[in-house]
């Protein structure tokens, strides 16, 4: 009991002691409450941040619908694909649909522009409405500051490698909405694309009338025992990897048999521009044939000429003998006159007899010149006609030698690597794979890939198509620039 009665005093003083501290530093003493203070909301809100964000995007996911799976294919969905993903067990709903990369106009700013989706990753309309005909665009609400309603935007299309043909039907669109998609949530990373830097920074929904498509390019899958789960749970993540390795297994083996289609369709535009080329060289071939028939008919008339010419120069010789026999009797006849008037009557008679003989001869000259005039005419516009000819088959035969000329001289250059469609090369995805094939780190090309089957002769200018990796090619570039 007196231990106890001694620690009282002792507690006493301690308390005493600690109001004395606050009392002579309150400013420390509040400055240090408040980080206290500071301190515990923060961990409050570590715990509660978290569960609060994840509640707030399964609502907005459940809401618009996210698909629980995405196919996409470069080559595109065919029928067989369709067939084979229909046949996937345990979904809700498949939608189909198109999409294309593209640029906006002016800029290396890229753009994806979407069909509609119906149920699945359903659209969230902020402002306006959804387009409902052609040249009309709902773009993203984040891209939407530099367009207004009512405005139009351009966008710039590569054509298909394989058939050098667009997908989009227009080129320019009028912004009739503002929308947002559960498929893109972030404005900072919004994914890869295949046009401009390689870096998507918005994207646009059309009708599905705008892509002119043979084949499907997504395909949206929801799943019936995924609707209850929590997508940031690991169940979601247990169920949505089982249909994975389900969809994967359907589809086995299809994009090689889609590669093999496509690649059979570029060997059959392939076969048909050979075709028109060994038809084109059998009409230069024909031509040929005709310009060396021309030029024996040429050398003959040439030669018909040359007797003219003679004929005439006798026809001259002759009338000149004529000639001077007339002058000479017509000397005699009038001497005669002038000896003898009686034998005047005479000398006339033989006169005029040598006056027509002149006529006739002069006459003679005329005709033989008309004919020599007429065959120089002749010879002149063949001559021309032959020359354009011989022209024409120049020109064929330099655009066949330019072309090669020029296809030597991209082969011979260190920093240009020239491919072809058959060796698999379609667009910028073949370029990034080759590169890695080959080890190279970030899969970067080191060189300037050019197309051997696009190199084409425009009047004085070879035109061409290649792929320049900027990414990849700026470091090789500068040290070629130092």
């Amino acid at each position: 009991m007196a231990r106890k009665r001694g620690d009282a005093p002792r507690k006493t003083a301690l308390w005493k002691d600690v109001w004395r501290s606050i009392a002579h530093s309150k400013g420390r003493f509040v400055s240090i409450m408040l980080l206290m203070a500071l301190g515990s909301f923060a961990l409050v809100g570590l715990f509660v941040a978290g569960p609060d964000m994840r509640a707030t995007g399964e609502a907005y996911f459940d809401e618009y619908g996210l698909a629980d799976l995405t196919v996409m294919s470069d080559y595109g969905l065919d029928a067989d694909d369709v067939a084979a993903l229909d046949k996937t067990s345990g979904t809700t709903s498949i939608e189909y649909g198109y999409f294309k990369d593209v640029t906006l106009a002016g800029t290396t700013k890229a753009l994806r522009v979407m069909s509609m989706p119906d149920k699945v990753s359903q659209l969230e309309l902020v402002d306006g409405r959804l387009p409902q005909n052609e040249g009309e665009i709902a773009i993203d609400a984040n891209v939407g500051r530099d367009f207004p309603l009512g405005s139009r935007v351009s966008v710039e299309e590569k054509p298909n490698s394989l058939n050098d043909e667009c997908v989009l039907r227009d080129s320019e669109y009028i912004v009739v909405g503002y929308v947002h998609t559960p498929e893109i949530i972030s404005i900072i990373n919004m994914g890869q694309s295949t046009a401009g830097t390689g870096s998507l920074k918005g994207y646009g929904v059309v009708v599905d009338s705008e892509f002119d498509s043979d084949v499907y390019m997504t395909a949206r899958m929801a799943f019936g025992d995924t609707a209850a789960l929590d997508p940031y749970s690991n169940e979601y993540r247990d169920a949505v990897a089982a249909h994975k390795s389900e969809v994967e297994g359907l589809i086995d083996g299809r994009p090689e048999a889609r590669l093999a289609t496509v690649k059979a369709d570029a060997q059959s535009q392939i076969d048909d521009g050979q075709a028109e080329l060994d038809d084109a060289r059998s009409q230069l071939d024909d031509a040929k044939s005709q310009l060396d028939d021309a030029a024996g008919q040429l050398a003959d008339a040439k030669s018909q000429l040359d007797d003219a010419a003679a004929q005439i120069a006798d026809a001259k010789g002759e009338l000149a003998s004529t000639v001077a026999a007339a002058q000479a009797r017509l000397d005699d006849a009038r001497g005669q006159l002038d000896a003898a008037a009686p034998q005047l009557a005479s000398a006339r008679i033989q006169l005029e007899g040598a006056a027509a003989q002149i006529s006739s001869g002069e006459a003679a000259l005329s005709d033989g010149q008309s004919q020599l005039a007429a065959a120089r005419d002749e010879l002149a516009a063949n001559e021309e006609a032959l020359a354009a000819a011989k022209g024409q088959l120049d020109d064929a035969w330099g655009d066949y030698r330019a072309k090669e000329a020029a296809l030597a001289a991209f082969e011979k250059h260190p920093r240009i690597r020239v491919v072809s469609i058959d060796e698999g090369f379609k667009g910028n995805a073949s370029f990034f794979k080759y590169a890695r094939d080959l080890g190279h780190r970030r899969g970067d090309m080191y060189e300037i890939g050019l197309w051997e089957d696009s190199i084409v002769e425009s009047g004085n200018d070879i035109m061409y198509a290649i792929n320049i990796p900027q990414e990849s090619v700026t470091i090789p570039e500068t040290i070629d620039g130092i």
